[in-house]
């Protein structure tokens, strides 16, 4: 385990200076490392599960990746009068695909007193998650693959970050957003070439490009493409940017 940090360490080195409160960050590391027994994982779940086998290997990297998207992000948002506002008032928010739990912690932060539930298939992100950011308002829970997610109540808002470029179909997923919620807030790499091979929906590799058409079949309330310290993977050499959309179902 110590190899494999030290490896994305070195990875992720010059995001480190950017994460707020990253000594604290660190210290909870090591519980994180002492708790989280990733050797049960290993054993007990499905290799099928890619998601798994990429936490468990490099949790680092895609923390400090998920991190400084979420903060320029929420940074980003405050000149936007239509996201702010929608933020600002939204009580109930569902994080879908959250990962190790980086944009519900800095949502938590950033707004208070909003309930934020994050669910993830990978359990070794919930398990970080839940031992670096769960408290009193926001929880992370681990769900199957195509789980119904009415199951779990209805949303002001659904924040869905960086996970539908991992499908083939990601209409589908932003249709089962909108059962539980009138309005779903989308982060994904901005017209980014893809040439991952497709292996599964919602494995690993980028199979969809994202441009700003790909939701017109939506009203779209706002959007807008950003840099990120946390993006910086390019395809073929392109501009690595970020795309956030807020959107709505057409009537």
């Amino acid at each position: 385990m110590k190899k494999l940090i030290h490896k994305y360490i070195k990875k992720t080195q010059k995001r480190i200076g950017r994460v707020p409160d990253r000594f604290f960050w660190w210290q909870k590391i090591k519980h994180v490392l002492k708790d989280a027994r990733f050797q049960e994982y290993v054993k007990n779940n499905s290799a099928t599960n890619a998601w798994e086998n990429v936490y468990i290997k490099s949790f680092l990297h895609h923390s400090h990746q998920n991190k400084l998207i979420s903060l320029d992000f929420l940074k980003k948002i405050q000149k936007r009068k239509i996201f702010k506002e929608i933020f600002d008032k939204s009580k109930n928010i569902l994080e879908l695909g959250c990962g190790t739990g980086e944009f519900s912690h800095f949502i938590d932060k950033e707004y208070k007193d909003k309930k934020i539930l994050g669910l993830e298939i990978s359990g070794v992100s919930v398990t970080i998650a839940n031992i670096l950011y769960s408290n009193q308002n926001v929880n992370f829970l681990k769900i199957e693959p195509n789980e119904d997610l009415k199951k779990y109540g209805k949303f002001d808002i659904v924040i869905c970050a960086n996970v539908l470029e991992h499908f083939l179909n990601p209409y589908t997923l932003i249709n089962k957003m909108f059962e539980v919620s009138p309005i779903v807030v989308i982060l994904v790499p901005y017209d980014q070439p893809v040439i991952d091979k497709f292996v599964g929906e919602g494995m690993g590799g980028h199979i969809f490009r994202f441009t700003k058409e790909s939701f017109k079949k939506y009203t779209i309330l706002d959007s807008f493409v950003f840099e990120s310290a946390g993006w910086d993977y390019s395809s073929i050499d392109e501009d690595p940017r970020q795309f956030a959309v807020m959107i709505k179902q057409s009537n």
